[in-house]
C-alpha cells in the first residue's frame, strides 16, 4: 500500500516538471560559457540576467565619479568664497597701495639733483660716470613685472598638484603680493623723491650749459635745468636709485626662494635622510633669475650696481615679510610651511574635519592637509586603546614623492 501511494506521487511530481518545463524553457537552460558571449544593452533577455549587476556598479561607479567632482567643485568654491571674506581688508590695503604706487610712478616731479658735468676746472674732461649711451634694456619695466609675478604665481599653483592645499596656495598667492607690492610703493617713492643720476645721463640731456655754475668752483649744475633733450627720457635719467627691475626681481622670485626652501623641506633639522642636489638647484633657480635681470640694467648702462644692491635688498626685506605674514614662520621646521588661515576658513576646515573624524571610511590624510593647520591633534588611531596625540604632517604626500625621487 505505501508503495502503491509513493509511485503514484513520483508519477504526479515528474508530470507537474515537465509541464512547468515545457511552458518556461529559458527557465531551464544553462547559460553559455562567458567567453562565448557578445551581446549589449539592448539584447538583455532573461537568460543573461545574470550580467545586470556588474552593468549596474559601473553605472554606479560613473556616478560617484561624478558625484564626487560635483562635491570637490562645490567645496572649492566655498573654499574662494570664505578666502575672499577673510581677505577683505587685506584686498582693499593692496589695491590703496598699488594705486599709490601707479599714481606716483605717473606725476612728472623731478628731484632737485645737482650734476657735475666736467671733472677738470679747464672744462675740457667730461664726467665719464654719466658719459655712456643710452641702450633699450632687455627688460622693459611692464615685462620685468610680468615676469617677476607671474612666473612665482604658476610655479606656486603648479606645486599644488603635490601639496593639495587651497590654504598654502591661498597664502603663498596672498603672501607673494603683499611683497610685490609693498616693494614697488617703496621703491617709487624713493625714485621720485630721491632719484639720482643715470650713467647715461650726458646722451640723453644733451645739456646746455651756463657761464658758471654752483658750489666751491661753480662745477655743479642743476641736472633737470640745463637739459634739452626729450623731456621723458630726461626723467627717466634722474630716477636712478633705488633699481625698480632689481627690487621686483628680488620680491617676486625672492618670495618663490623661499616658498620652494621651506616647502622642499631643506632646513628640516629633523630629517637624517640625505636629500637630492636637484633641491638646492631649484631653490636657486629663482636668485639667478633676479640677479640676471638686475645684471642687464647694469650693463645696458641704466644703474650703477649700487643701485641695483639697495633695489635688491628692498626686495629680499619685502619677500621675508611677506612670507611671514603668510605661513607662521620662516625659520621654524616645524610650522615655516604651514598657513595662516582666515576665521571663516579655518571655521569650515573645523566642520570638515568634525565630518571626517566621525566617518571612519575618510583617511586622515585627506583632512589633514587643510584641517587644524600645524595644530596637535588627537587621531582615530589608537594605541593600547587610547588615543594618540601627535602632530600630523601636512605635506606629508609631497615629502614621499621627494623621497621616492632621491631614492
Amino acid at each position: 500500500m505505501r508503495r502503491e501511494v509513493c509511485g503514484r506521487i513520483k508519477e504526479a511530481s515528474t508530470a507537474v516538471l515537465l509541464e512547468v518545463e515545457s511552458t518556461t524553457p529559458h527557465l531551464w537552460t544553462k547559460p553559455p560559457p562567458l567567453s562565448c558571449i557578445s551581446i549589449t544593452s539592448s539584447e538583455l533577455s532573461p537568460t543573461h540576467d545574470f550580467y545586470a549587476p556588474d552593468m549596474l556598479m559601473d553605472q554606479d561607479t560613473e556616478t560617484s565619479k561624478r558625484r564626487k567632482l560635483r562635491k570637490r567643485l562645490g567645496q572649492f568654491l566655498r573654499d574662494i568664497k570664505y578666502f575672499l571674506l577673510d581677505s577683505l581688508s587685506d584686498l582693499f590695503w593692496m589695491l590703496a597701495i598699488g594705486g599709490a604706487a601707479l599714481g606716483l610712478y605717473s606725476i612728472s616731479y623731478q628731484p632737485p639733483l645737482l650734476v657735475r658735468i666736467y671733472t677738470t676746472a679747464d672744462r675740457r674732461l667730461y664726467n665719464d660716470a654719466i658719459s655712456y649711451p643710452f641702450l633699450t634694456p632687455i627688460f622693459s619695466s611692464l615685462v620685468a613685472g610680468l615676469v617677476c609675478s607671474l612666473i612665482p604665481f604658476g610655479i606656486i599653483l603648479f606645486a599644488q598638484i603635490w601639496v593639495r592645499s587651497f590654504a598654502d596656495g591661498s597664502a603663498a598667492i596672498m603672501g607673494l603680493f603683499y611683497s610685490l607690492l609693498t616693494g614697488t610703493f617703496f621703491q617709487v617713492l624713493l625714485k621720485k623723491f630721491v632719484g639720482g643720476i643715470r650713467p647715461h645721463y650726458l646722451a640723453v640731456c644733451q645739456p646746455e650749459l651756463p657761464a658758471q655754475g654752483l658750489g666751491f668752483d661753480g662745477a655743479l649744475y642743476p641736472a633737470a635745468q640745463i637739459c634739452s633733450g626729450n623731456p621723458a627720457r630726461i626723467l627717466y635719467a634722474l630716477q636712478s636709485f633705488p633699481s625698480g627691475h632689481s627690487e621686483v626681481a628680488f620680491a617676486g622670485f625672492g618670495f618663490l626662494a623661499i616658498y620652494l626652501y621651506t616647502h622642499l623641506r631643506i632646513g628640516d633639522h629633523r630629517k637624517s635622510d640625505r636629500l637630492g642636489f636637484w633641491r638646492m638647484l631649484l631653490v636657486l633657480m629663482p636668485i639667478m633669475l633676479a640677479t640676471y635681470i638686475s645684471a642687464t640694467l647694469v650693463l645696458a648702462y641704466h644703474h650703477y650696481v649700487l643701485d641695483c644692491v639697495f633695489g635688491a635688498a628692498i626686495g629680499i626685506l619685502t619677500a621675508l615679510l611677506g612670507y611671514r605674514l603668510a605661513f607662521r614662520s620662516l625659520i621654524c621646521s616645524r610650522t615655516n610651511c604651514e598657513p595662516r588661515v582666515g576665521k571663516r576658513l579655518k571655521r569650515d576646515m573645523g566642520n570638515r574635519k568634525q565630518k571626517a573624524e566621525r566617518s571612519p571610511q575618510i583617511p586622515a590624510m585627506d583632512w589633514s592637509r587643510d584641517l587644524e593647520l600645524g595644530s596637535v591633534t588627537t587621531h582615530p588611531r589608537t594605541v593600547s586603546g587610547s588615543h594618540t596625540r601627535v602632530r600630523q604632517p601636512i605635506y606629508s604626500t609631497i615629502d614621499s614623492v621627494m623621497h621616492s625621487n632621491d631614492a
